[in-house]
């Protein structure tokens, strides 16, 4: 049997047995098609499809037990020739993460400054947007990975795997009330204006059930996705802010104090989110790595698939 004699039967199936349109998908001929697939049959001693007259009806009850087996060589011809390509390139290549801007901006640049110096021929590309955005430009085919908390939709095609915890932080300025608190509490919180993630963002509703749970209402007078340009507004004074903890630096935020609000408010868990059954390329694997390397080695054992990107 032959690989292209596999890929027949294959897109058959996956062309809901229509003949005409395999034939299309695979740029050849409707009795060339018919051709390979009466040879696979013979060289396996069995009828894969059930016919009625010339049309193709179903599948009989060795098709059904034999193509999932013929998928999965099919997959590990693709790896084949993706990890043959990836050693014959070299460093050459792409890579696109899609993510939110927390993470673009305070968790992932000694990851990718590194991964720039070693990589030096790979073109890198980050996607910024909503939890669901980034979902949906992962399960799409336009980025390789996210980084980002899982979104409240549901996407069945996606598998997301642990990274790392994100709390809060409650952050105001040295002469601020609040500033001298050993422990801050959601009413001392509460009596001030303030600073947070605006209501598109996955994070707010976290932040205002724990609120809406004590019976507090939090006088929110500025809701953005930019942690930058929260802290720009709480050294205004125009509030107080709340924020991821990767948001601040002691060491650059010298003018803002940072309060501990783990407390009050559940962590976060940031997730790698790929397609499933879809193989990431040696380079993903390489940005992954530097960030979360057990993660980067449990992903290059999965058995998976390279996909097209699409366009």
């Amino acid at each position: 049997m032959k690989l292209h004699q596999l890929r027949s039967a294959q897109t058959i199936l996956a062309q809901g047995l229509n003949m005409t349109r395999a034939a299309e998908r695979l740029n050849t001929s409707q009795p060339g098609i018919t051709r390979h697939l009466q040879l696979l049959e013979r060289d396996l001693g069995v009828g894969l499809f059930v016919r009625s007259g010339r049309r193709i009806v179903g599948l009989t009850a060795a098709g059904r037990a034999l193509m999932p087996i013929v998928h999965r060589i099919l997959r590990g011809a693709d790896d084949l020739q993706r990890v043959a390509r990836d050693h014959a390139i070299g460093m050459a290549g792409e890579v696109t993460v899609a993510t939110i801007h927390t993470h673009a901006r305070y968790y992932l640049p000694r990851s990718i400054e590194h991964f720039v110096r070693d990589h030096p021929a790979v073109r890198l590309c980050l996607l910024q947007g909503t939890r669901a955005q980034v979902a949906a430009w992962v399960s799409g085919g336009e980025a390789d990975f996210s980084v980002a908390s899982a979104p409240a939709e549901a996407f069945p095609d996606l598998a997301f795997h642990p990274c790392y915890n994100v709390h809060r932080l409650l952050l105001t300025r040295h002469d601020h009330p609040l500033a001298g608190y050993r422990s801050v509490q959601l009413k001392d919180i509460a009596r001030y204006p303030l600073i947070t993630y605006d209501h598109a963002a996955g994070a707010w509703p976290e932040i205002g059930r724990a609120f809406d749970r004590a019976g507090l209402a939090a006088n929110v007078v500025l809701g953005a996705m930019d942690a930058d340009l929260m802290k720009t507004y709480v050294r205004s004074g125009l509030g107080i802010g709340i924020v991821a903890h990767v948001a601040y630096d002691a060491e650059v935020d010298i003018d803002i104090c940072a309060l501990d609000c783990r407390h009050l408010f559940p962590q976060t868990q940031v997730h790698v989110g790929v397609r499933r059954g879809d193989a990431l390329t040696r380079h993903a694997l390489d940005l992954i790595s530097l960030f979360a390397p057990s993660l980067a080695r449990t992903l290059s054992r999965g058995a998976q698939r390279p996909r097209a990107r699409r366009t």
